[in-house]
């Protein structure tokens, strides 16, 4: 079990090793739509899905960081 641990993994930092697990939550509801899609309507609808998984991420973690402030100062100018 240690060979898999990131504590004991050289150049590896602390991280969440359960956030990609959070997606598939979100993942699972999309089966409903795509299960009667063709492989490759399939692919790009899963694409557009975790692309706007990742833009929503990127976004919210500038408010996590309080960016947000900074955000609406430039804003002013």
């Amino acid at each position: 079990m240690y060979r898999h641990s990131f504590s004991y993994t050289p150049c590896v930092g602390c991280t969440c090793g359960e956030g990609i697990e959070t997606t598939w939550a979100e993942a699972n509801q999309t089966a409903g739509s795509t299960k009667k899609e063709n492989r490759g309507h399939r692919h790009d609808t899963l694409d557009d899905f975790h692309g706007y998984w990742n833009w929503q991420k990127i976004v919210n973690m500038g408010k996590c960081r309080g960016l947000d402030q900074f955000e609406l100062k430039l804003k002013l100018i």
